[in-house]
């Protein structure tokens, strides 16, 4: 439930509040990824590169393997495309990979 305040938080624009949700929701389950995925959104669109980073390397952590296309191949069917370009947005700026 804290994933989705986030999400609605971070589709809002209300990026510092998607960051706490986002947090929020890591504390309780650490291995739930699309937390990592707002928290990369929000942070990314705030220019926190260090908090980018770490969220990038903790998701890389939980699914190695993961990239930008296999993010962008299951939100497109859930995600608003205002939501996905946030979230591919911030992917970029972790480095995350493309494919």
């Amino acid at each position: 439930m804290m994933w989705g305040l986030g999400h609605a938080a971070l589709a809002d624009g209300r990026y510092e509040e998607a960051i706490e949700w986002a947090d929020r929701s890591m504390r309780e389950e650490p291995t739930y990824r699309p937390a990592y995925t707002v928290k990369l959104a929000a942070c990314g669109a705030l220019n926190k590169t260090a908090e980018t980073n770490e969220a990038a390397a903790r998701l890389l952590e939980l699914q190695p393997g993961y990239t930008i296309r296999s993010y962008q191949a299951t939100a497109s069917r859930f995600v608003s495309p205002e939501v996905v370009a946030l979230v591919v947005e911030g992917l970029r700026k972790a480095g995350v990979p493309e494919e």
